[in-house]
């Protein structure tokens, strides 16, 4: 994981580095499934809240970018 994906994400999402890396974990794991953007975008509101930063569809594309 890039040492710098982690902090950019935390920032994004308001949360410390701990969480971020999480959060870019289970992105790049359903990735490794063969899920889409879209789809991973559409799990991570489901499992937090549509209005939650986890679940912006432009984190997903930026996570992903820089896998």
């Amino acid at each position: 994981m890039s040492a710098s994906l982690v902090p950019a994400v935390a920032r994004k999402l308001g949360c410390r580095n701990s969480i971020a890396a999480a959060v870019v974990e289970v992105i790049w794991a359903k990735a490794d499934q063969g899920w889409s953007a879209e789809q991973i975008t559409t799990w991570l509101a489901g499992h937090y809240d549509r209005s939650h930063p986890a679940a912006d569809p432009a984190l997903v594309r930026f996570v992903l970018a820089r896998r």
